[in-house]
């Protein structure tokens, strides 16, 4: 089971480099900040690490697919 965090201010600062190492470690995130936009730039920029990762995971999986088939 993901765990939850709730950051306050995570628009910049701590806050923000909070999400993001949270967001690599898979964490599900609730966040909150005073700038909508930049809540919304957040959002947007996490959802593209978690695309990039899970291309990764799949890329390590057809790797791991056509090696396990040549054999």
């Amino acid at each position: 089971m993901k765990k939850t965090a709730f950051i306050t201010g995570a628009t910049a600062g701590i806050g923000q480099a909070t999400a993001y190492s949270l967001a690599k470690n898979g964490w599900n995130l609730i966040l909150s900040g005073r700038r909508t936009e930049r809540l919304n730039q957040l959002k947007e920029k996490l959802t593209i690490l978690e695309l990039l990762k899970r291309s990764k995971l799949i890329k390590k999986i057809i790797i791991f697919l056509r090696w396990n088939n040549s054999n």
